[in-house]
């Protein structure tokens, strides 16, 4: 059951030149169906049920601006700019979390007053200040707790930017769109790993590194102090699997990106002068777009927009970068006729 309000308004300036639309909402879902963890003394370790209420909250603003509107000359520009916040808002009684996918040793989980899109796994033992524990030899420690929020795949904001420009019947337009924020897991990058294939073996397998991080001690007084390690480690298998494949943080990546989404040109041949006398055709276009031009982005995988699986229920799968086929570049031309 879905219960939903939104409040907005569509505001307008400078003889409509000008023209804002924003908008807040709430939806609030009872009963979803979803995945819980339950005692194993129960016999099941999950249960699918009716259970929990989330929320979804954001707000969105559109912006329309004419910058030039004359007889041959137009050219209008939009930005738009969205968030939302999911939070589960109650659970069953004993349930902490909702589980969904697992992807080796990560979940996509839903914590009780937490992000509706998390991310558990396991992470390194770090210190109050954050900073990874390494033991006398050099070696990373690993936290026992295999079940810790290692991530969040809901963007802090998203935007976009379009520009449409008609002169004398050549039209040129094109999409920027981003967002900031919004965790990915590289499953494809932990795969090559584990296959040999990453080419990050390239540079890092076999040779010698200092781990980045410190080492425990202890003074006269038992007060526990650290110094940062410097006991060199080699990058042999067992140590990748062991001490880098087995740790999801090393997966987790920020999705955060800007992409020229398309650019398009096109003429329409109505605006020639010796078709403006004919009254056969109302529009003859002709039309050369390029879809996916460029993106930008720290990600180290194919594209930071990713979904495993479109039909997950519960947590869902968006973020999820698990061997898609990724995304190209096309062209097309294009000829449309209004009569």
């Amino acid at each position: 059951m879905s219960y939903s309000w939104e409040i907005g308004t569509d505001i307008r300036f400078f003889d409509n030149k000008t023209r804002f639309d924003i908008a807040y909402y709430s939806t609030k879902v009872d009963n979803q169906i979803v995945t819980v963890r339950v005692s194993p003394s129960s016999g099941y370790i999950l249960q699918t049920r009716n259970e929990g209420a989330i929320r979804n909250q954001g707000v969105e603003v559109t912006w329309d601006q004419d910058i030039i509107k004359r007889k041959n000359f137009n050219w209008t520009m939009g930005l738009n700019f969205g968030l939302n916040r999911g939070t589960v808002v109650s659970l069953p009684e004993s349930v902490s979390e909702i589980t969904g996918v697992q992807y080796g040793d990560v979940f996509t989980s839903a914590y009780m007053g937490g992000s509706t899109t998390a991310l558990t796994g396991k992470d390194y033992l770090r210190n109050s200040d954050g900073q990874v524990i390494v033991d006398e030899h050099g070696y990373p420690k690993i936290d026992p707790n295999k079940n810790i929020l290692i991530g969040n795949r809901e963007a802090k904001f998203s935007m976009g930017l379009s520009s449409n420009m008609n002169i004398y019947g050549v039209q040129f337009g094109f999409l920027f769109d981003g967002r900031y924020g919004g965790d990915v897991l590289n499953v494809t990058g932990r795969n090559l790993i584990s296959n040999g294939n990453s080419k990050m073996l390239e540079k890092y397998r076999g040779r010698q590194v200092v781990f980045e991080g410190v080492t425990e001690h202890k003074d006269a007084d038992g007060k526990v102090y650290y110094e940062p390690n410097t006991n060199p480690i080699t990058l042999d298998y067992t140590t990748i699997i062991n001490y880098f494949y087995n740790v999801s943080t090393n997966f987790i990546e920020d999705g955060s990106y800007i992409r020229l989404s398309y650019v398009t040109l096109g003429y329409d041949f109505c605006k020639l002068p010796a078709m403006q006398k004919q009254k056969f055709f109302k529009g003859l276009k002709l039309d050369f777009t390029c879809n996916n031009v460029f993106l930008l982005t720290k990600y180290t995988g194919t594209d930071p927009v990713c979904n495993a699986s479109v039909g997950a229920n519960g947590t869902g799968s968006a973020g999820i970068d698990d061997t898609p086929i990724p995304n190209s570049r096309s062209y097309s031309i294009s000829l449309s006729a209004t009569f």
